[in-house]
């Protein structure tokens, strides 16, 4: 390896450090704040954007600003992904069907469900909300960290990514009052998903 390429690789030491460093104020302000953002999401949850801060900030470090740009632009690239149209329709439709699923299965189990509720109005502004969140987790885990980790082959890279990512979200659940038979069960549905 030469030395620009050792320069310019991804540190995953370094960057899943700082993501952790960024976390701690959020964590600490969740821990204390009375209110939640939204019913069932803490403060902490504000800290969805350090994996892109950590991301952006070790890149600028180690390319400088070109390497951020290019960083950034993968945001919203889509020309990468082969299929890109079968596959972004499978990501917006397979969630809502899963649930709507899920939801058919638990009701013809009989099992005791609110009646859904949606408030129409407000979705725009939580697919907003939540889209830019999901941009501020996955430019840190897939743009950034990913790369890194792909010598340890696909599956081994996403567990262990995974296994990071359900650490960093346990302090958020136990915040949102969430026991930890229940952090167990969802982190670990989570990393299998």
């Amino acid at each position: 390896m030469d030395r620009i390429e050792a320069e310019t690789k991804p540190s995953l030491l370094l960057f899943f450090g700082a993501v952790v460093a960024l976390s701690i104020p959020f964590w600490v302000w969740g821990a204390v704040a009375e209110e939640h953002l939204i019913p069932g999401l803490p403060v902490s949850g504000l800290m969805a954007f350090c994996p892109a801060v950590a991301a952006v900030l070790l890149t600028l470090w180690r390319q400088g600003r070109a390497g951020a740009a290019r960083l950034l632009a993968r945001c919203l690239d889509i020309h990468r992904l082969r299929g890109r149209w079968l596959w972004l329709a499978i990501s917006f439709a397979l969630p809502p069907a899963l649930l709507g699923l899920t939801y058919l299965f638990m009701r013809l189990a009989g099992a005791p469900l609110p009646a859904p509720e949606f408030a129409f109005a407000a979705m725009p502004l939580m697919f907003g909300a939540f889209l830019l969140a999901g941009l501020g987790e996955e430019l840190g885990w897939f743009g950034y960290a990913y790369g890194a980790m792909e010598r340890m082959g696909a599956l081994n890279a996403a567990l262990a990514l995974g296994v990071f990512w359900a650490l960093w979200h346990t302090i958020p659940y136990f915040e949102t009052g969430r026991g930890a038979e229940w952090v167990a069960w969802h982190s670990l549905a989570t990393v299998a998903l």
